[in-house]
């Protein structure tokens, strides 16, 4: 028997951090989160005082980190999920993912963004894009203002990338103006960059119709008017996006599309509400299927799990092949029961052995949610979206 000990032991210490990671992910994607924690967890602790020289081995150990990290932030253990991504911003092309989860956790728990631009800023003291850098992940988890401060105290970050941000950042400060002129700097003389592919030219034109210097009225490229319609509500320009919409049925039923899907939730569910009481479940009308999917995903969000399983089921059945109204189905379903057993582990009439088994068919539970989940049938909203759920978008007279 102490000779399987030490096999064992021997064992375990001959697992890669590679293979631990692997094993990490299997288990995270079973939904076992607690050993998807314990098997990473394995894996740094080998790692510590080791010398990673391939880029290969660092890339493993940092995606280590980051992975860590966001599973225990996804088990409330915040503090732990800090150190975790700290840890992966030393690694030279990881510094980017790192800095975007953990500035986001540092706002999710109430610093402002000023203090984590400072804090960040001194993360990336070592690295020779730090101001870049710096910026762009500000942008990435929507801290807009802050962002801009440091674009307009440092005007020589001039690349491509700098250039789209400085422009949006001028916009979603209201300064027009500046935001044409500035983006004129950006497009050569006489050289026409299409709206459609190109930032710079897409945000220039939504400010010349902003300004009155042009009259979107008069476009007749519907393509293009749905395009400016996305772009003016991830700028947050909601009056703006409802005149190009017009009375277009179209336009409007993709505008609360739009702004659902960047994250202003409270203002797409009032527009259901008011614009949209009885979405055609026969889904015939433009967009309908669309519509009927977010307003499932609300009544889900919400906790109304039967409301939302009918709408997933009759989205099924008008179209069988979609395997993401199956998932959502099925993650309603679990929704509820999950729900009866924490009301019947609340009853104080249950004995011991029937509380075990309660707990034991809601931990199974818990462990299926999370495999439907990893279908991905739910919208996910980047840090900055999520931003705009305690939001409304701005409005801006024209």
């Amino acid at each position: 028997m102490e000779k399987k000990r030490q096999f064992d032991s021997d064992r375990t210490k001959s697992k890669s951090l590679s293979l631990l990671y692997q094993m990490s992910l299997r288990h995270r994607d079973r939904g076992d989160i607690t050993q998807a924690i314990s098997s990473l967890e394995e894996g740094l602790l080998n790692a510590f005082g080791r010398e990673y020289k391939t880029a290969s081995e660092r890339g493993t150990l940092a995606e280590c980190w980051i992975e860590y990290g966001k599973l225990l932030r996804r088990n409330n253990q915040h503090a732990k999920a800090i150190y975790a991504f700290e840890q992966a911003i030393a690694f030279t092309g990881y510094e980017i993912d790192a800095l975007t989860e953990w500035g986001d956790l540092l706002h999710e728990q109430g610093y402002s963004d000023e203090i984590i631009a400072e804090r960040m800023n001194r993360k990336l003291m070592q690295s020779p894009n730090q101001s870049e850098i710096l910026v762009d992940i500000l942008c990435r988890i929507g801290a807009f203002h802050t962002a801009y401060t440091y674009l307009d105290a440092n005007p020589s970050l001039t690349s491509e990338r700098m250039l789209q941000l400085h422009t949006e950042c001028l916009i979603r400060e209201g300064l027009f103006e500046q935001a044409v002129h500035y983006a004129s700097k950006a497009i050569d003389a006489g050289q026409l960059r299409p709206a459609f592919t190109d930032p710079l030219a897409m945000d220039t034109l939504l400010c010349r119709w902003i300004l009155g210097e042009e009259d979107f009225t008069a476009v007749q490229n519907r393509q293009l008017l749905s395009e400016a319609l996305k772009r003016a509500v991830n700028l947050g320009l909601y009056d703006l996006a409802l005149s190009i919409a017009g009375e277009d049925t179209y336009l409007q039923n993709e505008l609360t599309l739009c702004l659902y899907y960047e994250g202003y939730t409270k203002s797409a569910k009032v527009r259901l509400t008011d614009h949209y009481p009885m979405v055609s479940m026969d889904y015939s009308e433009p967009l309908h299927k669309e519509l009927a999917f977010i307003m499932a995903e609300i009544d889900y969000d919400e906790g109304f799990y039967d409301s939302a399983a009918r709408i997933f089921e009759s989205l099924t059945e008008k179209d069988p092949l979609t395997a993401t109204y199956r998932f959502a189905a099925a993650s309603c379903y679990l929704k509820k029961s999950h729900q009866e057993m924490e009301e019947r582990l609340s009853l104080n009439t249950l004995n011991s052995l029937d509380t075990q088994k309660t707990q034991h068919y809601k931990e199974t539970i818990i462990q299926s949610l999370y495999i439907v989940e990893r279908s991905c049938w739910h919208t996910v909203w980047t840090p900055a979206q999520l931003r705009n759920k305690s939001l409304a978008p701005t409005f801006r007279q024209l």
